[in-house]
């Protein structure tokens, strides 16, 4: 019924079309039921016959106009209508960005920014602490080193002291075996027995001094062998303990 109906005043339109009448004159409900007809048209994919039919000045008619003019058939469907592109459907309206948006969007580059500067930060002093313990651990080495060093130099020391030792035990010994001994009857240095003529005693001379003595001079106790004990060498200073804080050899000690 919508169909034959439309298809009537269309027609009839046509046929009395004069300076005087026109599309506009259409009441709003028969624009209406041209809607209708040209929306269920265009639902069933006949958008050149939707163009034609499609009247009215309601929000609608002009979306589905606006539609009809911009979809896949554009050309035959601004045909249809009369070769004049329909009038747009939406009011332009200017849209700016504003300022709070612009100052939200600043903040979050500043924080952004700012995040950016602290994760640099620290990886800088990761990086830094890396090498501190880098050159910390390097250090803790060398003086391990050098105490190793200076413990296997006491001990060499160690064992020359003690063939130092054995070698003057030898050589006391030694000493002591080639000294020889004192006898009772031994006379001091420069001194002779002598017999008197007269009484024939002995008396003793000092061939040297011309000096004569009734007593016998004895001779003097052999001066004792100097003892000269070999002094140890001093052990080495003790191992820093690894929990002990290094210090800079460039800090000067006062």
């Amino acid at each position: 019924a919508l169909n034959q109906f439309v298809i009537k005043v269309h027609v009839f339109l046509k046929a009395i079309a004069t300076s005087a009448h026109s599309k506009n004159e259409l009441s709003e409900e028969t624009a209406q039921l041209f809607f209708q007809y040209a929306q269920a048209l265009a639902d069933q994919g006949d958008f050149v016959s939707a163009a034609k039919y499609c009247e009215g000045s309601s929000p609608e008619a002009k979306v589905l106009r606006d539609r009809l003019y911009r979809g896949r058939s554009s050309q035959e469907c601004l045909a249809a209508m009369g070769g004049s592109p329909p009038e747009f459907p939406y009011a332009m309206v200017s849209v700016q960005v504003s300022r709070g948006q612009v100052y939200a969007q600043q903040e979050r580059d500043a924080a952004r920014q700012q995040e950016l500067q602290r994760i640099q930060q620290q990886q800088q002093m990761e990086e830094q602490r890396k090498q501190q313990e880098a050159a910390r651990l390097q250090q803790q080495q060398q003086q391990q080193q050098a105490y190793e060093q200076q413990q296997q130099a006491y001990e060499q020391q160690q064992q020359a002291y003690a063939q130092q030792q054995q070698a003057y035990a030898q050589q006391q010994a030694q000493m002591q075996a080639q000294a020889p001994a004192p006898t009772a009857d031994a006379l001091a240095p420069g001194w002779v027995a002598l017999q008197d003529p007269t009484s024939g005693m002995t008396y003793y001379a000092n061939q040297t001094t011309g000096e004569s003595s009734w007593e016998k001079p004895q001779a003097p106790a052999p001066a004792p062998v100097p003892q000269v004990v070999p002094q140890p060498m001093p052990a080495p200073a003790a191992q820093p303990s690894q929990d002990q804080p290094i210090r800079d050899a460039s800090v000067h000690s006062t």
